[in-house]
């Protein structure tokens, strides 16, 4: 005599999940960051919805101190440059040149990194350029320096703007020692958060 397939006796109790189930939130994408964001929360943070040219994506923090609760997790810089030779005779003090910049205003109050280089020469004295807040003197951990008369790299640096207030401009700037005629050109920097309010 054959005997068919059994059905599995019905338990005593309804399955339960041994751990509750966190509720999955999509990754908001635009130019702000969520309201009322909720810890774990995650955004990307662009300049444009068509054509972007940076895109910030954040991790919320809810037990971070300070009111920069919103962490760079990862993305791509921002880059702004000017690629035109321009010159100054104006020595011992931080100079725009012709052209201003190149420059880039922040989108959030917070800490951002920069990264900077470009070529100078004309003058066989230290050469400086450094990212200063508008129009004041960049602070020592953001200049770079070269001191070659024939045209060079200034060296790649690296440095940390943390305090920035809401749409403060990072601009590079322009230092040489002694009297004569510096060229600077290919300048450019590149610019992303640590962590923004």
């Amino acid at each position: 005599m054959s005997v068919g397939p059994q059905a599995a006796p019905p338990l005593s109790t309804p399955w339960v999940p041994l751990w509750p189930l966190a509720p999955v939130m999509p990754v908001q994408y635009g130019t702000t960051l969520p309201g009322s964001p909720v810890d774990g929360q995650e955004a990307i943070l662009v300049d444009s919805l068509t054509a972007p040219t940076y895109q910030w994506r954040f991790r919320y923090n809810a037990g971070a101190s300070g009111a920069n609760k919103w962490e760079f997790v990862g993305g791509s810089d921002a880059r702004v440059n000017v690629d035109t030779d321009q010159t100054t005779t104006q020595n011992n003090q931080w100079v725009n040149l012709a052209t201003v910049g190149p420059d880039f205003v922040v989108p959030r109050a917070g800490d951002y990194e920069v990264f900077m280089q470009a070529q100078a020469y004309g003058v066989a004295t230290p050469m400086y350029v450094g990212i200063a807040v508008g129009d004041t003197s960049p602070s020592a951990a953001t200049s770079g320096v070269m001191s070659a008369s024939v045209q060079a790299n200034i060296p790649a640096a690296r440095g940390v703007l943390a305090g920035l207030a809401a749409g403060a401009t990072l601009r590079m700037r322009y230092f040489m020692v002694a009297a004569g005629t510096g060229h600077w050109s290919a300048r450019n920097f590149y610019v992303h958060p640590l962590r923004v309010a």
